[in-house]
């Protein structure tokens, strides 16, 4: 299709818009042969079906162009009442006797049927125009507001000659020609202005963010020249108003102000399609029944007569290029789909896919190893702490063993290195428990004392403990209070006589309680050598210090009185938070 061709289909539209301009140029010479050549009847019927015409083809041409379903609806309605009210017009004062005086004022009244509704149809398409009506039905419920209240002073107009509201008659029976105004009347006025006002706002709104800056007077015209011919039919009355009545002047001027937006693109229609063709930038032509090509797009096709002859609706060119074939009304669309650039990113994107996996699979090894680093290092740190906590015990065995004493001391050293050996071995234990577990129960620490009270008995200490062992505690608060219990023991030893344990949970703290008595009995309020063993106690604190726990004490009679008080959750309470 040649360029030519483009421009003389892009201008056949604009005759819907010269259309008008012309008539409003015959205006004059149709008033004149109208008021002063012989005729007239026949000068007036032929300038209302001249402004018939013109609306009746608009209405058509909107049904045709219009994409969207309510801006088509409502500019077919603003046709039909344009070419309604102008019948009407013509009806009332050509063809009805004046002396009727009933079906001359029912003509009159419907004048403003038509009056309020067509700016009523021009608003509700301003607001799709503008995108106003999908604002949370914002916009909407207040449109459904003015045309509730149109609809009700179009019933209170028709309804006048009950209740005289919109126009007052001075005489009975009623004169058509003797009245004033009342109130709806001027309700309708406002409402008329309003609607038409409110709906060129929104549309010289959309023009602004839309439509190009040189583009933006077409629109601008029917409005200037529907103010002239306003101020005119004011300051005139009815010597203008009968060159060019005012219901041929509002229809005309509301045709060419829509018929202006729908030229500047602001009323999206499907027309000119050839020019959207030639510009596509998709490789394909449309031919007519004899295979000769009628239109064709700005990619050319390279047609071979074998192309033109295959009537199959698919013929492969090459590995990627396949030609396509549809039927269309007159003819056939032919048009290439070219899938080598598809199976190139299909391709690129396999090796990427290859690529991502290898990547995934080292990231995995990579974390898999990281994960086996970070065990290793948190297991040196448990046995690094285990060891340097249980040094002075490993010491303390070695000097026992190593010293010559009798047979009775040394036994008895024996049997105090099997009792520190036992709190090396639970330590240990507990040590590498909490590597799996964070929490355990207070049975693992009743199994420390078990096996430790079997040697201290051996030494002449007596043990006693309550311990809950269904209360389950943190490893870390498991093994130092572990820690604290070993510390106490070594305090009192060689002179301590016997030690009582017991624990009580009371909200979200551990206290437990330590008796430790003196084998010897004496006053340690005269400050015996027991006593002062307990008198420094930091090193316990420091211990419990790691946990948030303390440790507390005092001396009475031969007895000391220890206090350790650790928070705590069971396990229980942690699953439940």
């Amino acid at each position: 299709m040649s360029r030519k061709t483009v421009r003389k289909g892009a201008l056949s539209g604009w005759s819907l818009y010269l259309a008008p301009t012309v008539i409003l140029l015959l205006i004059p010479i149709f008033s004149y042969l109208n008021q002063h050549g012989p005729g007239s009847l026949l000068i007036s019927v032929l300038m209302a079906l001249m402004f018939c015409t013109l609306a009746i083809i608009w209405s058509v041409s909107i049904a045709y162009r219009i994409l969207s379903a309510t801006i088509r609806h409502c500019l077919e309605a603003v046709g039909v009442l344009v070419t309604v009210m102008i019948s009407v017009r013509i009806i009332k004062y050509e063809f009805i006797d004046p002396t009727a005086a009933g079906i001359d004022r029912l003509l009159w009244y419907s004048y403003y049927v038509f009056m309020l509704g067509i700016p009523l149809c021009g608003l509700r398409a301003a607001l799709h125009v503008s995108g106003k009506d999908g604002r949370k039905g914002k916009y909407l419920r207040t449109f459904g507001l003015v045309a509730g209240v149109t609809i009700l002073l179009i019933g209170l107009i028709m309804t006048n000659d009950l209740h005289q509201l919109a126009f007052r008659f001075k005489d009975t029976p009623i004169n058509n020609n003797n009245y004033s105004h009342g109130g709806v009347y001027f309700l309708a006025v406002v409402m008329i202005g309003g609607c038409n006002v409110a709906a060129v706002l929104l549309m010289l709104h959309s023009m602004k963010n839309q439509i190009h800056r040189w583009q933006q007077h077409l629109p601008m015209l029917p409005l200037i020249g529907l103010l002239v011919y306003s101020l005119l039919y004011l300051t005139l009355g009815w010597a203008f108003s009968k060159y060019f009545y005012l219901t041929d002047a509002y229809g005309t001027f509301t045709i060419l102000f829509w018929e202006s937006c729908i030229r500047v693109g602001l009323v999206r229609t499907n027309t000119e399609y050839e020019a959207v063709f030639s510009h596509s930038s998709v490789p394909a032509v449309i031919t007519d029944g004899d295979g000769s090509v009628v239109y064709e797009s700005a990619v050319r096709i390279p047609l071979t007569q074998d192309m033109m002859e295959n009537r199959g609706p698919v013929q492969r060119v090459d590995e990627n290029v396949t030609l396509c074939r549809r039927k269309v009304k007159g003819g056939r669309v032919l048009w290439i789909e070219d899938r080598s650039r598809i199976s190139r990113l299909k391709d690129l994107l396999e090796e990427q896919k290859e690529r991502l996996k290898e990547e995934q699979e080292l990231l995995q090894e990579e974390i898999r190893t990281r994960e086996e680093l970070a065990q290793i290092r948190a297991q040196n740190t448990i046995y690094d702490n285990t060891i340097r906590r249980v040094t002075p015990q490993i010491m303390q065995i070695r000097n026992l063993l190593s010293e010559e004493n009798d047979e009775e001391t040394f036994l008895k050293n024996l049997s105090w290195a099997c009792a520190l050996n036992t709190y090396v071995k639970r330590r240990v234990n507990l040590g590498l428990l909490s590597m799996q577990e964070k929490t355990m129960s207070l049975e693992q620490l009743a199994l420390a004392m078990n096996e430790s009270r079997r040697y201290l008995e051996l030494c002449g200490i007596t043990t006693s403990y309550f311990l809950p062992a269904e209360e389950s505690i943190d490893s870390k608060t498991m093994m130092a209070l572990l820690d604290a219990l070993e510390l106490v023991l070594e305090k009192g030893y060689p002179s301590l006589d016997s030690l009582l344990l017991s624990m009580e949970r009371k909200d979200e703290a551990v206290f437990i309680r330590i008796m430790a008595e003196d084998a010897d009995g004496d006053d340690l309020r005269v400050g015996s050598q027991f006593a002062a063993r307990y008198e420094d106690i930091r090193d316990i604190d420091a211990v419990l210090k790691d946990v948030g726990g303390r440790i507390s004490g005092h001396a009475e009679d031969d007895i000391i009185y220890l206090t350790i008080m650790i928070p705590v959750f069971s396990e229980k309470e942690r699953q439940s938070d």
